[in-house]
This record gives C-alpha cells, sequence and structure tokens, in this order.
C-alpha cells in the first residue's frame, strides 16, 4: 500500500508540475503582441447569392511562450456577410485560443453577399477583431459585390441581353431550338467551372471593338483571370445555323468554341465570326465536325493541344487571322504557369474521317466504326499560323472522301518537307518558319499584343484579290485601313507606320 501512496503521490506531483509549467509559459504583458500575414483580405468581385472561394491569412505568435487569443470575433456579429474558421472550427467568435511558442494557427474567410441592389459593384467591409493581453488588433474584410442575372442549368427561348449587369451561368445553359439568344455590345457573361453555354437555336453576338462582350470564367482571385479550362465552351448544337459573332472575346476556357459533335446524321452547323479573340484554352481555341465556318480578322491565341481542329470534313474560310501557340497558362497550386503544350496538337489540323467512333447495332452492342465526309473546302487566306512546335499543321484524309484545303499568302510553321510548296492546289505565297515578330505573344510577358514589328516579315505581302473580294477585310482587327500603306499585312492587326 504503502508503494502505492507513494506512486500516486509522485504521478500527481508530476501533473501539477506539468499545469505549473504550462501556466508559468504563457506570456502576459501587453508588449507581447501577435503577428498577421496580412493587415487586409479582399474578395476581388463577389456574385450575390453565390458564395466566394476560401481565403486564408496566418496569427503568429513569435514569442518564446504560449501566448492567449481572449477573444476573436467578427465586428458585425450576427449580421456580418462573413465567416471565418480558426483551426477547423467555423463560428462568428471565439474565446481562449492559444498559440504555441514560435508557431502560428490559420485562419479562413468565406463570403456571401445579399443583393447590393446596384448594376455597378458595390464595396462591403467587416473587421476580424483579435484580443490578446490588452492589446486589440482588427484584419479588415473587404469584398466588392456585383448583382448578376443568374442562369442556373436552364434551357431559354429567345432573349436580349444588355449591358446592365453581369450574367453568371452555373451548371450550364441553353438556347431552345427555335430560338435566338442575341448579346448587345459591352455585355460580360461569366460561367461556372465546368459550365457551358449550349446553343441548340442560335447565337447572335453584337460587341464593338470599344465594347466587346466577354465570356469568361467566373473566379477572380490571383491568377485565375488568366487560367485556362475554368469553364467548358460554347457548344453549337449540329442542328444549330446561322450563328454569328462580333467583337467577341472568349478566354480561360477548355475549348472557346466547340461547332458540332461526331455523328452519324448529315447535318453542318454554320458560324460566323467577325473580329473575334479566342485565348487561352486548356484544349482548343475552336474544334468543330462537319461544319461550315468562316472567321475574318480573328485571333486565337493559346491552348495546349490545338488553335484551329477541322474534322470530319465541312467547309471552312479563315481570313486575315492569327493563329498563335505558344502555350496554354493555369494557376497549380496557387502559382501561375505556363504548361507545356502537346506535341501532338496544331495550330491548325483537318480530317476527312473521324475514329474511332462508338455506337450501338440491332442488338444493342457496342461496334466502333470510322466515320467519313467531304472536306469541301478549307481556305486559309492572308493569315499567320507560328507556334512552339516544329510541325504545326497536321493533316489526316481517307481517299475516300473529298479533302480539298488551300493556303494563299499565309505564314506557317512547318518542317520544310513535311510539305510540296510547289504544289499550286494547295499552296501559293506560303513562307515557312519565319517568326511573325508579334509584339507580344506571351501573356507571362504582360497582355497580348499580336500587332506586328516594324521588321516583320508578314508585313506589306498579303492577297490584294482577298481585300477587293470582301471589302469589309479592308479594316483590320482595330479597325485600321489596311491599304492605307499599299499591300495588307498577313494576320488580324495591321502594322500602320507613324
Amino acid at each position: 500500500m504503502s508503494k502505492f501512496i507513494q506512486y500516486t503521490s509522485g504521478l500527481l506531483f508530476m501533473l501539477l508540475l506539468i499545469v505549473s509549467c504550462r501556466d508559468e509559459g504563457f506570456v502576459t504583458n501587453s508588449s507581447a503582441k501577435l503577428g498577421f500575414s496580412a493587415d487586409t483580405v479582399t474578395f476581388d468581385t463577389v456574385f450575390t447569392t453565390i458564395g466566394s472561394v476560401t481565403k486564408g491569412f496566418k496569427v503568429y505568435n513569435s514569442n518564446d511562450k504560449y501566448i492567449r487569443i481572449s477573444s476573436a470575433y467578427l465586428q458585425e456579429g450576427d449580421q456580418s456577410v462573413f465567416r471565418i474558421n480558426i483551426d477547423g472550427v467555423s463560428a462568428k467568435s471565439f474565446e481562449n485560443i492559444d498559440i504555441p511558442p514560435n508557431d502560428s494557427i490559420f485562419v479562413f474567410i468565406e463570403v456571401t453577399l445579399d443583393p447590393v441592389n446596384s448594376n455597378n459593384p458595390v464595396l462591403v467591409e467587416d473587421a476580424l477583431v483579435f484580443n490578446s493581453n490588452g492589446n486589440t488588433s482588427e484584419i479588415i474584410l473587404e469584398a466588392i459585390g456585383q448583382d448578376v442575372h443568374l442562369y442556373n442549368g436552364v434551357i431559354i427561348e429567345s432573349e436580349t441581353w444588355t449591358n446592365d449587369k453581369p450574367y453568371l451561368i452555373i451548371n450550364s445553359m441553353a438556347v431552345d431550338s427555335g430560338h435566338v439568344l442575341t448579346i448587345e455590345e459591352g455585355v460580360r457573361v461569366y460561367l461556372h467551372y465546368n459550365s457551358s453555354l449550349v446553343v441548340w437555336g442560335k447565337l447572335v453576338v453584337n460587341g464593338t471593338y470599344e465594347n466587346q462582350v466577354v465570356f469568361d470564367g467566373d473566379r477572380f482571385d490571383r491568377g485565375y483571370d488568366r487560367s485556362a479550362g475554368g469553364w467548358g465552351t460554347i457548344f453549337i448544337h449540329p442542328r444549330s445555323r446561322d450563328n454569328v459573332l462580333n467583337y467577341a472575346t472568349i478566354k480561360n476556357s477548355t475549348a472557346g468554341f466547340q461547332v458540332g459533335e461526331p455523328e452519324e446524321k448529315m447535318r453542318m452547323p454554320s458560324l460566323l465570326l467577325n473580329n473575334v479573340f479566342v485565348r487561352n484554352a486548356s484544349f482548343a481555341c475552336l474544334i468543330a465536325y462537319s461544319a461550315e465556318i468562316t472567321a475574318n480578322n480573328c485571333i486565337f491565341a493559346d491552348a495546349k493541344y490545338y488553335g484551329l481542329a477541322f474534322l470530319l470534313g465541312g467547309k471552312y474560310n479563315i481570313n486575315q487571322s492569327t493563329i498563335s501557340l505558344v502555350g496554354s497558362f493555369q494557376v497549380d497550386a496557387g502559382l501561375f504557369e505556363r504548361y507545356k503544350r502537346s506535341s501532338t496538337g496544331a495550330c491548325v489540323a483537318f480530317s476527312n474521317r473521324y475514329f474511332p467512333y462508338y455506337t450501338l447495332d440491332k442488338n444493342y452492342i457496342v461496334i466502333e466504326k470510322t466515320l467519313t465526309r467531304d472536306l469541301q473546302e478549307a481556305k486559309f487566306t492572308n493569315s499567320i499560323f507560328y507556334g512552339s512546335l516544329r510541325l504545326e499543321l497536321i493533316k489526316d484524309s481517307i481517299a475516300t472522301q473529298a479533302f480539298n484545303y488551300y493556303f494563299d499568302h499565309c505564314i506557317l510553321r512547318q518542317v520544310d518537307d513535311s510539305i510540296n510548296q510547289g504544289n499550286s492546289t494547295y499552296y501559293n505565297a506560303l513562307i515557312l518558319n519565319e517568326y511573325p515578330d508579334f509584339i507580344n505573344d506571351s501573356i507571362i510577358s504582360g497582355e497580348y499584343n499580336f500587332g506586328l514589328d516594324t521588321l516583320s516579315p508578314a508585313k506589306d505581302i498579303g492577297s490584294m484579290q482577298l481585300i477587293d473580294t470582301y471589302p469589309e477585310l479592308q479594316y483590320d482587327y482595330e479597325g485600321k485601313l489596311r491599304t492605307a500603306d499599299g499591300k495588307p499585312d498577313l494576320g488580324a492587326i495591321e502594322r500602320v507606320e507613324n
């Protein structure tokens, strides 16, 4: 028994000693203050009724003893639109939070805003208050609230979207057959992750150079405004005809456009692009199946695989356009990086077949087929195709279907012996492997500028016949007269010397 009493007494003594040491291990004088990794947490744009991303900061204890946060709370209390989480616990207020010596804790912030009843952005503020050792510290919380027109997984009939406040698409939306979605100048359309705009009917976009219509992802935190793959695509269904886009910017998608889809039915969707800028896609700027597409004064910049992919035949005319593929750009683990292009891609690819195509036979057994369709025309005039690969043109054909293509007055990056420039059936006035001398073709270096430098080989070598045939091409993407200095340049942007 005496040994038990001795053991128990010793254990109690050790426990009391530990508690005593812990109590004495706290710094309590007012000179010991908390440190913070940020004094302000800002949410750039938060769409009302839609929750924000999570942001955070650290609270530091730089002392050799524990420090206690006696209280931490949102200044607006239960009325606050912000939510806080400290070390895994969510609440509006906290008490007695201990930070070990020379250590830190994480604080995470989210916000959901009520409608701000304004077409313009509105600043919403609060503060997260920390009390410790008689000291009070505040971290400012601010969010820019923006009311939106919200479309959540819906099918719409004919509508006209105007530039009052942005449009937000969640879980995709579709324009019904026989109906038209008209989008006026200056409208901004934001799409949530994996969401697409599906067009069964018709899409008409009426942007201008000064007030373009913009399609973009809905994340605005650092880097994501330049991150590919943030949303799906503008999908033009095979039954959809007479779609027209004027002065639109489509950025940070998986595929800027998908026109048509592999199918056995003989349908040909159609799309006219005038002065459209598609940029930074995680797969392709434009992919089409058995479609009819005309692109005038367009820029297709940066994708991991393809600039233009015209598959399973169709009819295509690309005039005075710039296709430049350096890579795609994404945020990965919080870092903004350029993703290396896949060697299986190209600035331009076209074919008159598609395989493998899977379908069901009469017994509902999956079978594999090859679909074929005539490539009626693939004509590229006064355009630039240049990228980071040695082969920026891919052709794939089957002899049983027509395979008609023609490059007229173009710059193309391509291994010299991979094509026969002397074959006038397919090529005229083609320049191989000369860098066009763009002012800036990389978003890493700043904002894109696909204007030509003064020594560019693309200057003044364009076909006048194209301009004579299509008078609307007399003016470039920026509205400059192409023939002011004689012959037109190649690409979407004319260089006019001062």
